[in-house]
């Protein structure tokens, strides 16, 4: 019994460490047009979970702050999907991967994510399928000298479902033989 118990605790330290491997943290600064990149090849047809926090001052004089997804503009005082300048794109201002918009799923309880949802604590998530390549973010704006801050980005490798899969077999092999 105590093999099984041993070899099953390999096992599932193996699988975090596995998923854990590609863990990688980096700030995409908001002054700055050119890219963030990666610092790994994100594997093709492999998950990662891209999550990203805080906020960043946009605009230094009208006090226009924004996150991955929402704004808030000093005279509104209320967080928008959208700014609303006219002549805008809908990705103003928001976090790009690869020079794509999404929508960033937010969070209200920091458990349940879903789109179009603000973050009050400026917590967001995407799952992507790697493709082989080094991932870029930028932050979508026009002018880049007026703005102070960075966004935090966090990629990590989502397990895949066979090794969820051999966990819970073994676990349930673990319990038969009890």
């Amino acid at each position: 019994m105590k093999i099984r118990i041993v070899i099953m605790l390999v096992c599932v330290t193996l699988c975090l460490i596995s998923s854990l491997a590609k863990a990688v943290m980096f700030e995409v600064h908001s002054e700055y047009s050119t890219p963030t990149q990666t610092s790994f090849m994100m594997e093709s047809g492999i998950f990662y979970r891209v999550e990203v926090s805080g906020n960043y001052l946009c605009n230094v004089s009208t006090d226009i702050r924004a996150d991955a997804e929402w704004q808030r503009t000093g005279y509104l005082q209320s967080w928008i999907e959208y700014y609303p300048e006219p002549g805008s794109p809908p990705e103003y201002l928001d976090l790009l991967v690869n020079e794509n918009s999404y929508d960033w799923l937010g969070t209200i309880d920091g458990i349940n994510f879903s789109p179009h949802t603000y973050s009050p604590t400026h917590n967001y998530r995407i799952d992507i399928i790697g493709t082989g390549e080094f991932a870029n973010f930028r932050i979508s704006d026009s002018a880049y000298h007026d703005n102070s801050g960075y966004l935090t980005v966090q990629i990590n490798q989502i397990p895949e479902p066979s090794m969820l899969l051999f966990l819970g077999v073994g676990s349930l092999f673990l319990r038969k033989k009890r």
